[in-house]
């Protein structure tokens, strides 16, 4: 299991909509927000693939300005995924730099 903390920008306006709508999504919750547009969600994905699918996810969703991963947090999956199939550090760095949220 991977956890990991996004920092989450959007409009002062939109904190309260963007709270209701991120708290519905199973794997993720709204842990702080300020009256500048700021937030702090925690999102849970099995692997990291799984949780830069799901950031990329919240990046998508309107009036969110920015979200980007502060604080990532897993459990012993380099070693499984290197074992698994052979995942190196550039796919992961090439993934995390593309545009298109996969489906």
């Amino acid at each position: 299991m991977n956890i990991s903390g996004v920092s989450v920008t959007t409009k002062p306006e939109y904190v309260d909509q963007l709270t209701k709508t991120i708290n519905n999504i199973e794997w993720a919750e709204v842990r702080h927000t300020d009256e500048f547009g700021r937030m702090v969600v925690l999102i849970e994905g099995y692997d990291t693939g799984e949780e830069v699918k799901r950031l990329k996810e919240l990046q998508s969703i309107p009036h969110i300005l920015s979200a980007e991963m502060v604080y990532h947090y897993f459990e012993d999956e380099a070693e499984r995924l290197a074992k698994e199939s052979g995942t190196d550090q550039e796919k992961i760095l090439s993934y995390l730099h593309e545009d298109m949220v996969p489906e």
